[in-house]
């Protein structure tokens, strides 16, 4: 198209006539909110089970999991262009990114125990093909377990609610919480930490309920029926007098008595309550500064290796067995992930980590470069593995510097000459 047409027939999404909102058939049913996600928090639903989920998957979701080549000479490893990949870095799904794809997979396995991968377009039929490309992927809450099958409940993107489907165990990665038993079990220390919180906000409730807790005593005895009326009578008397008054003040006789009960029960719900928070954080490796941002580097390798790497090993461990044939396996092919160890470590201890790295031929300048955010420099020898600070047999010298000379064997002797 020629440059006079581009601009003579542009397209606008928003025009200066109003925009009439029209939905053709077939674009299926629709929602104030998003319905394609997993999680319908129905097994844990207090608030700190949902600030702990939040943090784990966030975190977990942010590791890097790669599909390569492993090169079984030397071990290198390398990045296979495949569709599995662009799941991992790109797309999972028409609805999600690869971010929100395993932020929901982690989020869903803490709060269901365990769920489904399921790959919903594919090349082949994954049941009569064991060799197929997978397109795209969702997470599905698994309703029951077969002996060979699972009944998996999914959002389908084409009618747009959920739908039950009844899949092979060998066809979807089924993801378990590795922390089940501290997180989801009926006796686990999460849901003793709960009903602790439960009681806790009960007892708060019937204290802060307006209740003035009162023992009104009168000044004559109640035996009869008609004494009990009396009193009965006389108390909603009170009642009215508070309820009635301004500044809710009453009056009573000089022979009547108002006795307060309202004194605070002394419980250890509270010495509890924190008890059990602290042992359910300690079995996850989580401490308070984690939530608020203030944690050592030595609490956070904790907590990465405590709570995240066990999330990433039982995922690429399960993603290996059902989605890489083996066939390919025997190629070489692996699903790995790559946690950055350089995000924790501060930017004075970087530089001294850089230079030992360089000096060692560990990384070349242009790895840590990229490590450090900075472009690679087009330098070649910034590809070679080599201690700079050393000179060796290829580095030239010029003979003119006035800062190195030659002895008569003609070896660098570092002085003026």
């Amino acid at each position: 198209m020629a440059i006079t047409d581009a601009f003579k027939n542009p397209w606008k999404l928003f025009r200066s006539t109003p925009n009439t909102v029209s939905f053709p058939q077939g674009i299926g049913s629709g929602s104030s909110s998003p319905r394609h996600k997993s999680t319908t928090y129905s097994f844990n639903t207090s608030s700190l089970s949902k600030v702990v989920f939040n943090r784990i998957a966030t975190d977990a979701a942010m590791v890097s999991v790669n599909h390569v080549r492993i090169n079984s000479a030397d071990s290198t490893q390398e990045i296979v262009d495949s569709t599995l990949q662009d799941i991992f870095h790109l797309e999972a799904n028409v609805d999600q990114s690869s971010f929100n794809f395993f932020h929901d997979l982690f989020y869903s396995c803490m709060d269901e125990g365990a769920v489904a991968v399921v790959p919903i377009e594919t090349d082949n039929e994954p049941n009569k093909n064991g060799n197929y490309d997978i397109y795209n992927m969702r997470v599905g809450k698994i309703v029951q377990w077969f002996p060979q099958h699972v009944q998996v409940r999914m959002y389908n993107d084409i009618r747009g609610e959920e739908e039950d489907v009844l899949l092979e165990k060998r066809t979807v990665a089924i993801i378990e919480n590795p922390f089940y038993e501290v997180v989801n079990s009926s006796s686990s220390t999460l849901n003793r930490l709960k009903r602790k919180m439960q009681a806790l906000d009960s007892l708060d409730e019937e204290i802060s309920s307006g209740k003035f807790n009162l023992i009104f005593q009168l000044p004559y005895e109640i035996r009869g029926e008609a004494r009990r009326q009396r009193s009965k009578q006389r108390l909603n008397e009170l009642e009215n007098q508070l309820k009635d008054n301004k500044y809710g003040i009453a009056y009573t006789g000089s022979n009547e008595k108002v006795i307060q009960l309202n004194r605070p029960i002394d419980n250890d719900l509270t010495d509890q309550v924190k008890h059990l928070q602290e042992e359910f954080f300690n079995q996850l490796g989580l401490t308070e500064n984690i939530f608020n941002g203030t944690a050592s580097e030595a609490e956070m390798n904790n907590y990465y290796a405590r709570a995240i790497d066990p999330m990433m090993t039982v995922l690429v461990q399960e993603f290996r067995r059902k989605f890489l044939t083996k066939t390919a396996r025997s190629q070489g092919q692996d699903i790995t992930y790559n946690r950055d160890v350089f995000k924790l470590v501060p930017i004075s201890t970087l530089a001294e980590i850089a230079d030992k790295m360089s000096r060692n031929e560990i990384l070349t300048p242009n790895e840590l470069r990229n490590i450090m955010g900075f472009r690679s420099s087009k330098d070649p020898k910034a590809n070679e593995l080599a201690n700079r600070n050393i000179a060796n047999k290829n580095q030239q010298i010029d003979p003119e510097d006035p800062y190195y000379s030659q002895d008569p064997n003609g070896n660098n002797t570092g002085g003026e000459a």
